[in-house]
């Protein structure tokens, strides 16, 4: 079976995917015969629809401009492929970001860098 899990089946909650179908470990969650979810105390012997909450990875877009960017600016940056070193902002512009001695825009930083925790070189795109 796929460690991707299946989306969409009937009778799993939504916000959930269907893992496994068999015995179910202490911690699991699975789907009783009444369609209620119950997160295992104990490991069982009867097979049941094991099932997770579906994750979903946060999104982030690039600055919009300098105002949007500027609390992040004592931030620390790196580049996004691994490459080496820490970075510091020399300054900030409306459209543009000096960076050790290079001015490159904010849609070049946004797919070239991240800050040093990992996160994009940007906003997180919140639904509200």
């Amino acid at each position: 079976m796929s460690n991707e899990g299946f989306r969409g089946v009937p009778g799993v909650p939504d916000g959930w995917e269907l893992v496994a179908i068999r015995n179910a470990i202490k911690g699991e969650w699975i789907v009783d015969s009444k369609g209620l979810l119950h997160q295992l105390q104990t490991n069982t012997n009867g097979v049941w629809p094991i099932i997770r909450k579906i994750e979903v990875p946060k999104q982030y877009r690039q600055f919009a401009n300098g105002a949007e960017a500027e609390p992040f600016f004592d931030r620390k940056l790196r580049p996004r492929n691994g490459g080496f070193g820490l970075f510091r902002i020399n300054a900030m512009q409306e459209n543009l970001v000096v960076l050790a001695g290079y001015t490159r825009g904010y849609e070049y930083m946004f797919h070239n860098y991240v800050f040093d925790d990992g996160t994009p070189f940007g906003v997180e795109v919140t639904s509200e």
